[in-house]
């Protein structure tokens, strides 16, 4: 003879059951109870942590997510918490905006139960030329584009793309001026002008890579060298730092540069940057010493007669392209205007020179 008791909370994580049986050997009315498995109240998405590539001028794939318990599917409510990389729609299927790329979370809701995954978007870009390049309008008091050097670069041809798709040989001539290694940049800058030492080459191409450590960005752009200037220095393209900036904001950049002279293709160069999450605001100031907004100041140089420079200190907002002369007579012609040492105040409200 066999008696079974059960006792079940439905909508539980458990279930206990108890048998009592006779002409076993059990001494007393001993119950046996156990733990079903872990079958109701775990709601689970799926797929879980995708990555979805987006790239410029493509259709977006999307993604359709299902939520479930013990294996069937519910009619679960979706949010996301980045609107700007996609959104979801009630039936889970996830649309990116294709305008960039980031980590996104994911939220089923059902009956009080909730669950979270990850979404990373990876926003991938292939240029070859800035369209700005050859614009002499971009020329200012902030020099070309506002970070000066000798313009963008411009679109590599036919021959020199498929020099730029090989493999690079090493060369030790060659190596990294700026930006610097290591450089933290906060979002809502001018993009930066990148130098190097070209050693004994007259570059005439190279190919940027940039990759950010998390996989939402990745870019390769093939330029050759702006007209009439040695290919010394190259800004990055603005849109492509705009997005690279958000896609891969609060995480670590690597860029790789190689170069190519003809048939010769050497490299790379490789820096690391990191993009803060957070976007610059107030006013810089900073010294300069031949600023073309000023003459205040002699030569140093002995060998020639004194000509007059501009020393003085300068201003600038974020993302304009022009600075301002905050220190420094307009024209002393005597060497005494240079005014380039300065504190400011932590709330900016005082400049001390």
């Amino acid at each position: 003879m066999r008696k079974i008791a059960s006792l079940a909370f439905i909508g539980t994580l458990l279930v206990l059951s108890a048998c009592h049986r006779h002409g076993t050997g059990d001494t007393g009315d001993e119950y046996d109870f156990g733990i079903a498995p872990d079958i109701a109240l775990a709601l689970t998405i799926a797929p879980a942590n995708p990555t979805v590539q987006v790239t410029p001028g493509q259709p977006v794939t999307t993604v359709l997510f299902t939520a479930s318990i013990a294996g069937t599917v519910v009619p679960a409510d979706w949010t996301t918490d980045r609107g700007e990389l996609g959104a979801i729609d009630s039936g889970g299927t996830y649309t990116p905006t294709g305008n960039l790329g980031g980590k996104g979370l994911i939220t089923a809701s059902y009956m009080g139960l909730s669950a979270t995954t990850t979404i990373t978007i990876q926003y991938k870009l292939v240029q070859n030329g800035d369209p700005k390049c050859g614009m002499v309008g971009m020329i200012g008091a902030g020099g070309y584009g506002g970070v000066g050097g000798n313009g963008p670069g411009c679109a590599a041809s036919p021959a020199q793309q498929g020099v730029l798709g090989g493999t690079p040989s090493s060369d030790s001539t060659i190596s990294w001026l700026y930006p610097y290694d290591a450089t933290v940049f906060p979002r809502g800058l001018l993009a930066p002008l990148m130098m190097w030492v070209p050693g004994a080459h007259d570059f005439d191409a190279m190919l940027v890579h940039m990759e950010s450590k998390g996989g939402t960005f990745l870019y390769d752009g093939t330029f050759s060298k702006p007209p009439g200037a040695p290919f010394i220095n190259m800004p990055i393209p603005q849109a492509t730092w705009d997005v690279m900036n958000y896609s891969a904001s609060g995480d670590e950049v690597t860029i790789k540069v190689s170069f190519a002279q003809g048939s010769t293709f050497v490299g790379p160069l490789t820096v690391k940057w990191r993009i803060a999450a957070g976007t610059l605001k107030g006013i810089v100031y900073y010294n300069s010493y031949g600023t073309g907004l000023v003459t205040n100041s002699d030569s140093d140089d002995a060998s020639i007669p004194p000509a007059q420079y501009g020393a003085g200190t300068l201003s600038i907002n974020p993302g304009a392209t022009d600075p301002k002369l905050v220190a420094g007579l307009s024209s002393s012609g005597n060497g005494n205007g240079c005014r380039v040492c300065h504190s400011v105040t932590k709330d900016g409200s005082r400049f001390i020179t």
